[in-house]
């Protein structure tokens, strides 16, 4: 009876901790770490970012053109002090995470299992990541409220110019070029076809 409550706990533990592995592998994965001005370009469309990744890329990005939406000493002092604050309570959240995983491992070494305790820890966890959620969009709605409605418009145009510009950026100059060949070449056939 010992044997299967002991395999049985090392099939929940190794889950969860799979589980936890596999999400930081693929959320490290998606973003190119290259450093400069252009924060970090990432897969698909935001495929694999998360809340946090979203967050602080719009930071970077109203720092980015703050004098193009006049943004004054004041909101900016306000949306640093809201990234700073956040940060704080993401890395908080990431030591209580990482406390508890210690903790379920622990447990895992011990002769009797107590799996009441174990599961209370995994809820911990969990509620701790659903509490770290809240406390992003939170953040994401205390940035937006800084702003006022014609800065938050203006930052939205130039962020779909922006993104209009990485398109065309993507395309290359040989795309663009080789439509206009193709275009000049089906004008060229519709001539010849009218001359015979």
């Amino acid at each position: 009876m010992k044997t299967g409550i002991k395999i049985v706990s090392i099939a929940v533990l190794s889950i969860f901790l799979i589980t936890s592995s596999s999400y930081a592998k693929a959320k490290r994965g998606s973003v190119c770490r290259m450093g400069g001005m252009h924060g970090g370009m990432y897969e698909g469309k935001d495929k694999g970012m998360d809340l946090e990744d979203k967050f602080f890329k719009k930071v970077h990005f109203i720092f980015a053109y703050e004098d193009d939406i006049n943004l004054s000493d004041d909101q900016k002092e306000m949306i640093i002090n809201e990234k700073f604050d956040l940060k704080k309570d993401l890395i908080e959240s990431k030591r209580q995470i990482e406390m508890i995983i210690a903790d379920v491992k622990r447990e895992f070494i011990r002769d009797d299992l107590d799996i009441g305790t174990i599961n209370s820890l995994i809820d911990r966890k969990y509620d701790i990541k659903k509490e770290k959620a809240k406390r992003v969009v939170s953040a994401y709605q205390n940035l937006k409220n800084i702003l006022s409605a014609d800065q938050y418009n203006k930052l939205k145009d130039l962020w779909m110019q922006n993104m209009k510009n990485k398109m065309k950026s993507m395309m290359g100059p040989q795309e663009e070029m080789g439509e206009y060949q193709r275009m000049h070449e089906m004008e060229g056939d519709h001539m010849r076809g009218m001359m015979h």
